[in-house]
Parts: C-alpha cells; sequence; structure tokens
C-alpha cells in the first residue's frame, strides 16, 4: 500500500498516490475463539512449577511441565442437522487470562468454542504514510449473523459440558456420545 497499490479510498486520505486500485489487505479472516474459565478444587497447572515437577521432567520426561497448555480439542454441530461440524473446541488444565498473558492465581480450567470457518471478513490497512508504524487490523469478529449463532451455540455446549459429571464430560468430549 505503501507503493500506491492498494484501495484507492485508503490510499488517498493518507496522501498516498494510488498506482493501481486494489482491494489489496480485504479480506482478512480469523478464527474468532473464547475460552471460559472454570474454577476447581482440582489440581490444575496453576502451581505445576515445583522443584519436583522440574525433577520428574528431567529425570523421565513426564509430569505436568510436560503440558503444552492446548491439552484437547474436539469438533461439534452447533445444529443437530449439520453434515459437518462447525465449531472447534480448545480445552487447557489451567484458567485463561487477558488472552493467556495475564496471571493466574488459583487452580482451574478453560475450555470452549471457536468458528474455525468464519464469514465475517475484516481487513488490514495503512494507519500512517511512515513504512514503520503499525498496520491497521480491524478483525470484524462476528459480524457476520451465522459466525454469531455458531459462537453463542459454542458457549452453551461448553457451559452443558461444564455441568455434567467428569465421566460425561470425557465421553462426549471423545465423541462417545456423538
Amino acid at each position: 500500500m505503501l507503493s500506491g497499490i492498494g484501495p484507492a479510498a485508503v490510499l488517498a486520505a493518507l496522501g498516498i498516490g494510488v498506482v493501481r486500485d486494489l482491494p489489496v489487505g480485504q479480506g482478512l479472516q480469523d478464527h474468532y475463539m473464547t475460552l471460559p474459565n472454570f474454577r476447581t478444587d482440582a489440581a490444575s497447572l496453576f502451581g505445576a512449577a515445583t522443584p519436583e515437577n522440574a525433577a520428574l521432567l528431567r529425570s523421565e520426561g513426564c509430569g505436568p511441565l510436560t503440558s503444552n497448555i492446548g491439552e484437547a480439542g474436539g469438533f461439534f454441530r452447533s445444529r443437530d442437522e449439520l453434515d459437518a461440524p462447525d465449531v472447534q473446541f480448545h480445552a487447557a488444565p489451567v484458567l485463561f487470562h487477558q488472552e493467556g498473558l495475564g496471571p493466574v492465581t488459583e487452580h482451574g480450567f478453560a475450555f470452549g468454542p471457536c468458528v474455525p470457518a468464519p464469514v465475517s471478513r475484516g481487513a488490514v490497512t495503512l494507519r500512517s504514510p511512515r513504512p514503520d508504524a503499525a498496520p491497521r487490523i480491524t478483525h470484524n469478529y462476528l459480524t457476520a449473523p451465522e459466525d454469531r449463532e455458531r459462537i453463542v451455540a459454542g458457549i452453551r455446549i461448553a457451559l452443558d459440558i461444564a455441568v455434567m459429571a467428569a465421566e460425561k464430560a470425557a465421553d462426549l468430549i471423545t465423541g462417545a456420545e456423538r
């Protein structure tokens, strides 16, 4: 875009001469995800960084410190009549605060839906004519009604799973019932 190739209105607004009016940066597709947190009295990865667990990792290559955080996932249909799943789930054995960057202060776990094939589209455009300026990224998450319906259905599934007995949830996640 800095070279003048891109949406004419965006370039002109920044004082960049238009060489070619093309939809550069349009059609950004990103997978919206939400991970509700569930506190628990059961042990999670919170507090797993102990000398004992570090020794277990070094000596046997196992234990809680081998976790990649994204321990499990699965796919669900937001509506029974669909031919294929349209909601993806991610699960982590620890609370997920502030995009995974916030401090964890208690035991818990997080799991929830992602829309793997969103209809909503965003754009990556210029914020400034300066080459060292960060781009303007407009995700437009959930602007399409279908995406909103899928994420709401996914949150409902997550809440249903959260209230089930542990063995029933494990069966559901592994596909024993669907």
